[in-house]
Formats: structure tokens, C-alpha cells, sequence
């Protein structure tokens, strides 16, 4: 994501994870954070805050997201990309496109992590959100989910808690973004062991 130069705010920013490392993932969520507090209110400084209390201060932003999703009736169109289905590695895999809160709260509730941050990017279209699943004997797991951008661009992919997707997963991703002509590049994508 890029950001003006000339906004000062940014540039304080910068230097706050200069001096405050974490990790690439946890930096994204928090820049999510930063981009949303500044937009409700211009002011926001980081001077004189934590890390621990920035922290803090995204996590009660999520819970209040989820709450409103958990309840939210919001439908969008979504991408014209359509629902996938594949056989592969002894299982049925389904790529299923997520368009509505409900949804996308029962995922990042059920994925452990904070798609549901990305309501409103929904909403606009800006960022359709792909859940990743694998049937095998009867059992249905959630594998992943996947943000595309920009024309259908692979921006993310999350497996449970923000992990990297497993081999058989990111497999399966792969040949879906061949099918259907997405862009992303794999190098950039960490994908566990089997």
C-alpha cells in the first residue's frame, strides 16, 4: 500500500516501526488500524504511544469490526470471478467467494484472523474475498482465505491464525490462478511444509 510522502502522519509512522519492529504481518494489520484512525479522526498522533498500546488499541478496533459484521446485513456484488471447485490430493478443494458481513465475520472468526477488517473495501469492490476449503472422508476444513486487488491480483493468502497456506493449499491456489488468468507472483508467498 502506498501512502503520500507529504502526509506527515506517514512519515511518523514510518519511524514508529523503525523503532518498534514486529513482524510484516502484524505491521500490515496495524497500518489497516492507522489508516481507518486516521480517517475518523485527521489528529490521530503516534507520539508517546507503544507498541503494546497500539496494539491494544487495533484489537478493541477488530472486536468492535467483527461485532458490527457479526450483525451487519451488508450484500455486495462481489468479483465476476465465478465459485471454483477442484479435485486434487485425494479431497474436493472449493474456492467460494464471500458477499456478505455475515460471512466474512463467520470467517475471520473461524480463521482466526481479521478479514473482516476489509468490510468496507468489499463493499466498495476494491477487495473480494476468496474462502478456501478442502472436504476429505466426510470433514470439511477451512483452508484459507485469499484477497485479490486490482483486476484480480492475489494480494493475500491466510491460512488459520495470518499462517502460511499448506503445500496441498497453496497447490490448489496456484492452479486456480492459471485457470481463471490471476495475477500474483508465488515468491511471495511463504506456504508450510506438508
Amino acid at each position: 500500500m502506498a501512502f503520500p510522502v507529504g502526509f506527515s502522519f506517514w512519515r511518523e509512522a514510518a519511524r514508529f516501526f523503525a523503532h518498534n519492529p514486529t513482524t510484516t504481518i502484524e505491521m500490515n494489520d496495524l497500518i489497516d488500524y492507522l489508516e481507518a484512525e486516521i480517517a475518523h479522526d485527521p489528529s490521530f498522533e503516534l507520539g508517546g504511544r507503544t507498541l503494546q498500546a497500539l496494539r491494544g488499541r487495533m484489537e478493541t478496533w477488530h472486536t468492535m469490526l467483527r461485532t458490527e459484521a457479526a450483525v451487519s446485513r451488508d450484500r455486495w456484488t462481489g468479483s465476476a470471478l465465478p465459485n471454483a471447485m477442484y479435485e486434487h490430493d485425494g479431497a474436493v478443494w472449493r474456492l467460494n467467494q464471500i458477499k456478505t458481513g455475515v460471512r466474512l465475520f463467520e470467517e475471520g472468526e473461524r480463521m482466526r484472523h481479521c478479514v473482516v477488517t476489509y468490510l468496507d473495501r468489499c463493499i466498495r469492490g476494491e477487495s473480494p474475498i476468496w474462502s478456501l476449503t478442502c472436504e476429505r472422508d466426510g470433514r470439511l476444513l477451512r483452508c484459507a482465505t485469499i484477497e485479490l486487488r486490482d483486476n484480480n491480483t492475489i494480494a493475500q493468502c491466510r491460512a488459520f491464525a495470518n499462517g502460511s497456506p499448506s503445500v496441498a493449499a497453496f497447490s490448489v491456489i496456484q492452479t486456480w490462478a492459471k485457470d481463471y488468468g490471476l495475477d500474483w507472483r508465488p515468491d511471495d508467498f511463504v506456504v508450510l511444509a506438508a
